[in-house]
């Protein structure tokens, strides 16, 4: 994908990211600051930073660094329920769980047996889902995005 970056296409990239299917990664992300939080970080502030490679790599490997407050939250009640997501508020009451699909679960602290900060991404790897050339496509169009 990096040797492909020189004939990366924005056009494509930015069609991939807002593909309903594939990528899809407007989904979960926001490009622009000014629309609503997303389940994913805001990639228009985290491409500020960010060298094409550094792009590259937390597409094909997303674990590898998971941005502060978006590991996944492993929940599991006293009754045996299982209940992940992104830790969106605590209190001394109870907390509540970002889900994908954008609704929050809360769930009160007297039900919680166990809690686990997961080590994983909630995002793919999309090493086996893209072509190299699309990986350099959508990395185009998010560097396209910086100011």
């Amino acid at each position: 994908a990096m040797s492909l970056l020189t004939q990366g296409s924005v056009a494509d990239g930015k069609a991939l990211f807002f593909a309903t299917g594939g990528a899809g990664c407007s989904k979960c992300h926001r490009t622009k600051t000014s629309q609503q939080p997303g389940f994913g970080p805001d990639l228009a502030s985290v491409v500020k930073q960010a060298d094409p490679k550094k792009v590259i790599e937390s597409i094909l490997l997303p674990s590898r660094e998971i941005k502060e407050g978006f590991a996944m939250q492993l929940v599991v009640t006293d009754e045996g329920k299982t209940i992940t997501g992104i830790l969106k508020e605590e209190t001394g009451v109870a907390l509540s769980l970002l889900q994908p699909d954008g609704r929050v679960v809360v769930v009160r602290k007297s039900t919680i047996d166990e809690r686990i900060s997961q080590k994983v991404s909630p995002m793919p790897s999309f090493d086996r889902l893209l072509t190299p050339r699309q990986v350099a496509d959508l990395t185009a169009y998010l560097m396209s995005l910086k100011p």
